[in-house]
């Protein structure tokens, strides 16, 4: 089976999350909402567990103190989530972050680093069962039997060179010791640390040390509009090595390429509900802003605006979207633009359409031979790729070579393919 888990990083994702449990196989929780809201979020995943018997994970976001100070506030204190988060860890993390600017492990005692992690580990472990015996018990009897997470995620370090290993396997070595169920570490990485053989092999190592059978894998900065065919052929080969050294990696954010990696040994990939197909690590303090709609176009495996996506459907004249939830809620393409103009939900809509679009792939993937796979992305681009140049409203930086790119790199690695 290949394993999609949808990202829980938001109260807006709740729709989707609850919309849509036919259509993923786990989720997994930001660390610091389920901190800020430790009631409802250990409500939902009970509901999850007996409803679906929905699987999850807890994302520790321990890596976001690495560098810069876009967790703080203007006047330097924690913003309220992290806050929370912090707070729920405690020290020695709690005391490091009053003292110093950033909590990143190459600049921290080993002692320090293994207690944090013990820590993030008792979280992930303890705290929605906690909660739930303390809410829903004062109420009624709750059976929390089973209702902890399918694997902990150890306090991932960013690796962009050699020296950034060694925090790691501190890391690892503390979690492994301390975790009551399996181990899943997230190997964190750069396109410029896996473009070395020797690098990438490094990390087959560190994954390959502990006896795991599964692991994370997250490259930053893997977008399909500005990634090179070298770097993901450098990906397919970490893949490939990871599945070949006895590690079923899989993606910690992945677009529809990282499906097609499932011939290459990939698990799994994750995503959010929108906007999570890919990650950068933000160090500089923003104003945060409103998600724009966007429609998730199947064709092209990509989102477009939703006045482009609606162009674009009706450029190829295409038939309205077989999913349930375009069926349900859209009579044709320009009834999504009339929803634009007056409906609140719409979000909610454009959410679980690419939930429904992203279970269909992991389920082609399985299905598909490789050359099926890849004959069908090359019949899409020679099909579409027309019709996208003339759209008028799809902007111009926003080209479509992503997808040659895919076909040219999965080719060159066919031998690997299963």
């Amino acid at each position: 089976m290949f394993e999609t888990t949808l990202r829980y990083n938001s109260p807006n994702n709740k729709h989707a999350v609850e919309g849509e449990l036919a259509r993923f196989d786990s989720v997994i929780i930001d660390g610091k909402m389920l901190a800020h809201s430790s009631k409802a979020i250990p409500q939902l995943i009970y509901k999850l567990r007996n409803e679906r018997s929905i699987q999850y994970y807890v994302e520790p976001v321990l890596s976001q103190f690495r560098k810069g100070n876009d967790f703080r506030y203007a006047d330097g204190t924690l913003k309220s989530w992290h806050e929370k988060y912090v707070q729920e860890i405690g020290d020695p993390l709690k005391e490091h972050l009053r003292s110093e600017t950033n909590a990143d492990p190459r600049r921290m005692e080993e002692d320090k680093i293994r207690d944090i992690t013990l820590s993030s580990v008792v979280f992930q472990e303890e705290f929605i069962k906690n909660r739930v015996e303390e809410e829903s018990g004062k109420y009624e009897e709750v059976d929390t039997d089973g209702l902890l997470p399918k694997a902990v995620i150890p306090w991932h370090h960013r690796i962009n060179e050699a020296e950034d290993l060694a925090p790691n396997r501190t890391i690892l070595e503390a979690a492994v010791e301390e975790s009551t169920v399996p181990i899943k570490p997230c190997i964190h990485t750069t396109k410029q640390f896996i473009r070395d053989t020797s690098n990438r092999t490094s990390l087959a190592e560190l994954a390959t040390a502990y006896d795991l059978d599964e692991c994370f894998l997250l490259v930053e900065d893997l977008g399909k509009h500005s990634t090179f065919e070298s770097t993901y052929k450098n990906v397919i080969d970490l893949v490939y090595d990871l599945s070949a050294a006895g590690v079923e990696p899989h993606f910690f954010y992945g677009d529809y390429f990282s499906n097609m990696l499932s011939y290459f040994g990939l698990g799994g990939t994750t995503y959010g509900v929108m906007y999570g197909e890919e990650y950068s690590e933000s160090t500089e303090r923003t104003e945060q802003s409103g998600m724009l709609n966007r429609y998730f176009v199947d064709q092209i495996k990509d989102f477009l605006k939703v006045p482009a996506a609606v162009e674009f459907m009706q450029r190829i004249d295409a038939d309205m979207c077989e999913c349930d939830v375009c069926q349900r809620s859209f009579e044709d393409w320009q009834d999504i633009i009339r929803h634009q103009e007056s409906d609140e939900a719409l979000m909610n809509h454009l959410q679980k359409h690419y939930v429904e679009c992203r279970w269909r792939h992991a389920r082609q993937v399985e299905e598909d031979s490789f050359s099926e796979a890849v004959g069908k992305l090359r019949s899409d681009f020679k099909d579409y790729v027309e019709d996208y140049s003339k759209a008028r409203q799809i902007s111009p930086n926003k080209d479509f070579q992503y997808m040659p790119r895919w076909i040219n790199v999965l080719e060159d690695r066919a031998e690997l393919a299963d």
